[in-house]
């Protein structure tokens, strides 16, 4: 199967019957194995490469946006992250495998409520890129909306190893930058 192919020049990784995925990340692990991941229907999905090996494929329940975000940790687990509406959801691989992680969290998942910690109960948010930390703490940039959908913010996150709000960073784990266009979002976070 390719790597990409192309549907009115929007890259698509077709999986037959199963639907159509749309890859929006690609990252590579310090090994050379190589991930994309992003959305097939409103799940998380992702198609591994492993140095040297073949293609595997991995489709997770999501919130309904699938993978926004992904990276490799130093032990080579892939970490997905997703949102829709107010919450953010990551998801942690075992390594080198499609297999979730069950040391990540009770079921390998956590979902953080950003509009209830800051206040915006519902307002929408977006992740856009995920960093990993050397001490292993998961840093998050993309979007939110706020003030009734009037303005968008650039919204960086800042999670545990575990995925929960490190309140030691920003606001209780998360931090608005705003700016006078009113409409801005981060791409990119290193």
């Amino acid at each position: 199967a390719p790597l990409w192919a192309y549907n009115n020049s929007t890259p698509v990784v077709s999986s037959g019957s199963s639907g159509i995925a749309l890859p929006r990340v690609t990252v590579m692990a310090g090994d050379g194995s190589v991930a994309m991941a992003g959305v097939r229907g409103d799940d998380f999905w992702a198609r591994l490469l492993p140095a040297g090996g073949t293609f595997t494929e991995c489709q997770f329940s999501s919130l309904g946006d699938g993978a926004g975000a992904a990276a490799y940790t130093a032990g080579r687990k892939l970490m997905l992250a997703g949102s829709q509406d107010s919450r953010i959801q990551l998801v942690r691989l075992q390594a080198g495998g499609c297999q979730l992680d069950p040391t990540f969290s009770l079921d390998s998942s956590v979902v953080l409520d950003y509009g209830a910690l800051l206040g915006y109960p519902g307002s929408p948010v977006g992740i856009k890129a995920m960093a990993i930390q050397p001490d292993g703490k998961i840093l998050l940039a993309g979007w939110a909306e706020v003030y009734s959908g009037s303005r968008r913010d650039v919204l960086v996150v800042r999670t545990t190893p575990t995925g929960q709000w490190d309140t030691t960073f920003g606001d209780r784990g998360a931090r608005l930058i705003s700016s006078s266009r009113g409409m801005d979002e981060a791409a990119a976070i290193a």
